[in-house]
């Protein structure tokens, strides 16, 4: 019984060669024969291997906007600022009073960015500060990003 054991064991590991012989071919021929343009030359290739976030925005999968309209509050007070938040469709959405200056009797709000059309009013309370902003005309996005 012992001399059919040896016989399955040496058979076992001649098989476990030539498998290992065989594969180690066959990698070989597969990676000499792969075109050079499908691998990339290293693992960030951005020209081989697309990413979520990088130097170039994947406009057709991103929930995110980017915030391109700037507003400026001028009148006879000083220090008002404002932000804008834009929509998907490059309207305004909403705008928030960062800090609300001083001095006001009047505030004129001025929005410049990417689209046109977009207006809106300030609201100066009694101690002359700018309290908030009311968007008139939303605006739209000119072109294409």
């Amino acid at each position: 019984m012992s001399r059919s054991l040896k016989t399955r064991v040496s058979w076992s590991a001649v098989t476990i060669v030539v498998f290992a012989i065989l594969a180690t071919i066959l990698t070989v021929v597969m990676l000499s024969t792969a075109p050079a343009d499908a691998i990339p030359a290293s693992p960030t290739d951005e020209s081989k291997v697309p990413h979520y976030f990088g130097p170039y925005p994947n406009w057709a999968n991103s929930p995110l906007t980017v915030a391109d309209a700037s507003v400026a509050i001028t009148g006879d007070g000083f220090g008002a600022t404002a932000a804008a938040t834009v929509g998907g469709n490059g309207a305004i959405t909403g705008i928030s009073v960062i800090n609300p200056g001083s001095g006001y009797s009047y505030a004129n709000v001025v929005i410049t960015g990417s689209g046109i059309g977009a207006s809106a009013n300030a609201v100066v309370s009694p101690t002359s500060v700018v309290t908030s902003i009311a968007i008139t005309a939303n605006g739209a996005v000119t072109g294409t990003r």
